[in-house]
């Protein structure tokens, strides 16, 4: 059971960020920008958080919830932001056993000797992304603005 909606929730977020290269046209405004945040976001996590958040919501609702998943992927993005500049603060050079979004901005970095930023500078910028996309995720929900608020 704890597979088959981890699976769904990895596939809620696919669809997300590939509506979010669609929408906001982020592949073509910066290619590398998109596919970072894709494969971070993509990377196998726990996603422990959305997976509390919708077996609680399970557990005690009666009414089914089609926007359910859609609540829970923002949670998912909220925790990549805080990853993102946690990965800063720490100096953790990895994440989910891949380079952080950090280091992958300073490799790409390398070949522009006259940068006046570096990978960090970058990174934030990057969290802050994830940070506006889990708002939108959420408030994309369509539900009673009391409901949310509870």
């Amino acid at each position: 059971m704890l597979k088959k909606l981890k699976n769904t929730i990895n596939e809620n977020l696919g669809l997300f960020i590939n509506n979010v290269k669609i929408e906001h046209e982020l592949e073509k405004l910066s290619p590398i920008l998109f596919q970072n945040i894709k494969d971070f976001v993509l990377r196998d996590g726990k996603r422990i958080r959305p997976m509390l958040f919708v077996l609680g919501y399970k557990s005690f609702s009666k009414r089914n919830a089609p926007n359910l998943y859609r609540s829970a992927l923002a949670l998912e993005l909220l925790h990549d932001f805080m990853l993102v500049h946690d990965d800063i603060i720490d100096k953790a050079d990895t994440r989910r056993g891949k380079p952080s979004m950090h280091v992958l901005f300073n490799r790409h970095l390398k070949s522009y000797k006259r940068a006046k930023f570096n990978g960090k500078d970058l990174a934030i910028i990057t969290g802050d992304i994830l940070y506006a996309l889990a708002l939108e995720a959420f408030l994309s929900v369509k539900e009673k603005p009391e409901n949310k608020e509870k």
